[in-house]
């Protein structure tokens, strides 16, 4: 309890205490309001206050004692004591009266005085309380030849001093005529004195060097007395204070290296004089991002400071441990850890056998994966003769790993697929597949309108407008002439019939695949009409004869090429429409295998069969030729 008196005087008495309740019962000297604080402190330093006041009345006359009778040397100052005078709550003055040639009056409790004449004074002493009430006493000062030892060079150094250091206190202690001992008392920062005997290490040198645990301002009274009993006093303070930061004996992060996504221990041995109050460590990430600044755990078993840190990053990381003690003292140490990724990723493709539509595009999907995270996959493909390409493959957004390539192979034949990952860390993983490119679709042939031709001249045959989902391999025109088999090759191949009359001619297509199609037209070699020049030699009759029967033969040929054109037209007719139907069905299968590769690609399902768009209608083929006249 701190008590602060009616005229500013302040006291610090520890309360009394029984469980937990203090007080402090005592007199008080002076009368007037005292002001009292309270203040508490728990066993880690934490503090609590608390406040009042109260008056001191007082009916009580005070008791003056001027002290004893004092002999002393000659012109020597004479320290008056009226500290042995007493009060119920405090004397307001001291007045000292004698007669030192003349009337002297002094005030004070001690007040000095150096006489000037030897002798025998009788001095009187009136005390006077603060409610005026006063008492006298008198006593004898013999004056003599008499000093006091003298104080001088007081230190103490060095201030401020690092706890547990030594502070020096020096002070020279002179006298006229011996010092007889000196003292010194030490109070600490709470309150609690010592008294020690300063030891002599000179001449008129004093000193004490001792260490100090308490952090705080420490005071000191240095007193000194002489072979006649006089003393002297003479005072100072120095401060304690924790200088010394904490200090890093070790700092490390383990494992180092270490994998992605794994935990680094980033571990601390740091010592201090008092003790560590807190420790956090700053993490930098390997692209000079701040990660963060984390507090870190003691771990009392192993006395050392420790963090982990779950890494997502590759590359170099840095960090700095920081500590401080409860003074404030701060330091920090740093280090560095390196997080690599030496998993490599795995790729494997939707499957390992994959059969396709030559010339249809479809997708070709591979799930790749990585425990970090996957940079690049790459497809590369052998087509059955040799030739290779590289493609780099596009991410299924909202598909996981799936990594897909839309492709339009038009080699029959195995293709040998190579297909690699690499993650970021630059780890490769590889996988093999195989796509089959198979031509389901046979060909279509078309051996074009039926030929109407005179005998010996050339007949140009067109397949070209035969058609296959790829390409077709081979043409063959089979026909018969004079009882023998003839085979043309050749989309366009031509033929000169040295025989008049009718011929079945037969296109047989066939594509790489070996699917097959065939077609037939039919040529009309017509005979080759000649004269030799003879008409005017012959007989009348014979010119009318010749005349009817040649008309007669015509008219005969135009009924029959009438009734031909007939029969061949509706023939005609009936293969067109089973080539058109087969036609619409290969184009039909052709386009929906094309926009279901489209789709898979793109995750959208095909449309039904009743939203494709219609096949080529009647228009989109050109009549057959009127027959010639």
């Amino acid at each position: 309890m701190e008590i602060t008196n009616p005229v500013g005087g302040k006291t610090n008495t520890t309360l009394n205490s029984i469980g937990d309740n203090y007080w402090l019962e005592q007199p008080y000297g002076i009368l007037g309001n005292y002001n009292y604080v309270v203040s508490a402190v728990d066993i880690v330093s934490r503090w609590a206050i608390g406040s009042g006041s109260f008056s001191i009345v007082d009916t009580v006359f005070p008791i003056a004692d001027a002290g004893p009778d004092q002999d002393v040397t000659w012109a020597t100052v004479v320290i008056f004591d009226g500290s042995g005078s007493w009060d119920n709550f405090g004397i307001s003055s001291y007045m000292w009266t004698f007669n030192d040639q003349g009337l002297v009056t002094l005030t004070g409790v001690s007040p000095s005085y150096q006489f000037f004449n030897p002798g025998t004074f009788v001095v009187t002493l009136t005390v006077t309380d603060y409610s005026s009430n006063s008492d006298t006493d008198t006593m004898n000062v013999t004056v003599r030849d008499i000093t006091p030892p003298r104080i001088t060079n007081v230190s103490a150094t060095p201030s401020p001093q690092n706890i547990g250091g030594f502070i020096d206190i020096k002070a020279t202690v002179r006298d006229n005529v011996g010092v007889a001992g000196v003292w010194i008392r030490i109070t600490d920062p709470y309150g609690f004195p010592s008294n020690v005997s300063m030891p002599q290490i000179g001449v008129d040198e004093y000193s004490l060097m001792q260490s100090y645990s308490v952090l705080g301002t420490y005071s000191f009274e240095i007193s000194a007395t002489d072979s006649s009993n006089n003393w002297n006093k003479s005072s100072g303070i120095f401060e304690i204070k924790d200088l010394v930061a904490p200090i890093f004996i070790s700092v490390s992060a383990l494992p180092n290296p270490q994998e992605i996504l794994y935990s680094v221990q980033i571990s601390a041995n740091i010592q201090d004089n008092i003790g560590v109050l807190e420790t956090w460590v700053e993490i930098t990430e390997p692209d000079l991002s701040f990660a963060g600044n984390f507090s870190m755990t003691y771990d009392s078993g192993q006395g050392i400071w420790r963090r982990n840190f779950l890494t997502s990053q590759l590359g170099l990381h840095y960090y700095t441990v920081f500590a401080r003690d409860p003074a404030g003292n701060w330091n920090n140490s740093n280090g560095q850890f390196f997080v690599q990724d030496t998993t490599p990723p795995t790729i494997r493709p939707s499957t390992s056998l994959l059969r396709m539509e030559v010339d249809v595009p479809f997708n070709f999907t591979a799930m790749a994966s990585d425990n970090f995270r996957i940079d690049e996959v790459f497809a590369e493909l052998e087509s059955p003769t040799s030739q290779i390409d590289n493609y780099s493959m596009n991410y299924g957004v909202g598909i996981g790993t799936n990594y897909y390539l839309i492709l339009t192979l038009s080699e029959l034949g195995d293709y040998q697929v190579n297909l690699s990952v690499k993650d970021i860390a630059g780890n490769w993983g590889i996988a093999t597949a195989v796509i089959t490119v198979v031509d389901s679709y046979p060909p279509t042939a078309e051996a074009g309108p039926d030929q109407y031709v005179t005998e010996g001249d050339l007949v140009q045959f067109d397949g070209s407008g035969s058609t296959d989902s790829h390409a077709i391999e081979s043409y063959e025109w089979r026909f018969v002439e004079d009882s023998q088999q003839r085979i043309l090759y050749g989309p366009r191949p031509v033929y000169t019939y040295s025989t008049a009359g009718t011929y079945d001619v037969t296109l047989i297509v066939t594509d790489y695949a070996g699917g097959s199609d065939s077609d037939s037209l039919r040529v009309f070699v017509n005979p080759k009409t000649t004269g030799d020049g003879d008409d005017d030699q012959k007989g009348l009759w014979d010119t009318i004869v010749n005349d009817v029967l040649i008309h007669y033969y015509w008219i005969i040929i135009l009924l029959m090429t009438v009734l031909i054109v007939l029969i061949v037209s509706v023939a005609a007719k009936r293969r067109s429409d089973k080539k058109k139907a087969r036609a619409r069905a290969a184009a039909r299968a052709r386009q929906r295998a094309r926009m279901e590769a489209e789709a898979q690609a793109h995750e959208v399902p095909p449309p039904p069969d009743d939203e494709l768009p219609p096949p080529p209608s009647e228009e989109d083929f050109a009549p057959p030729p009127p027959p010639p006249t």
